[in-house]
């Protein structure tokens, strides 16, 4: 079953879901201020699974690429394959494009080494695969996974340098 999928701006009928999740979700040093989330430069969705929240997914896109920035599913709803299902959609509706995704780099000293190898699972079993591009931000490690397409350090630049001079964005 397709879960429904709603375009989510500062009028959206169930913000305090996705700003408790996105609060709950991330560690702090990952936080922005939430309404980077209603930036018309960045599009949000939110899924619902008949009137249950599930989640949401936070994307940027320029040219060929779409960046998720954010993406989070209910704790209640996780290890249901709803997580697998918002990808495929997100797939369906950018099929031309390929979708980058930043995660934590593993690491056996942080205290979340296990839920970053999970997550680094979570994509590489939906079609994603690790690139050669790594950064570090706000103290910590990051690799780049896309589905599509690889993605050269160059393109990775240009996308961030399009958004850092063309754009309000302040992460």
């Amino acid at each position: 079953m397709m879960l429904e999928c709603y375009i989510v701006s500062d009028k959206f009928f169930d913000l305090k879901s996705i700003k408790n999740l996105y609060q709950q979700s991330f560690p702090k040093n990952e936080l922005s201020p939430f309404k980077l989330l209603l930036n018309p430069q960045v599009t949000t969705y939110a899924f619902y699974d008949k009137s249950d929240f599930i989640g949401f997914i936070s994307i940027l896109g320029h040219l060929d690429i779409i960046n998720i920035i954010y993406f989070a599913i209910a704790n209640n709803k996780r290890s249901q394959g709803y997580g697998s299902q918002i990808l495929s959609q997100l797939k369906l509706k950018f099929p031309k494009h390929r979708i980058i995704v930043d995660i934590e780099a593993e690491n056996k000293q942080a205290d979340n080494n296990l839920q970053r190898q999970q997550r680094k699972r979570f994509y590489l079993k939906n079609g994603f695969h690790i690139t050669t591009i790594a950064y570090h931000w706000r103290n910590e490690d990051y690799i780049i996974l896309i589905d599509g397409n690889d993605i050269t350090a160059k393109e990775f630049d240009d996308f961030w340098n399009y958004f850092t001079k063309n754009s309000s964005l302040q992460f």
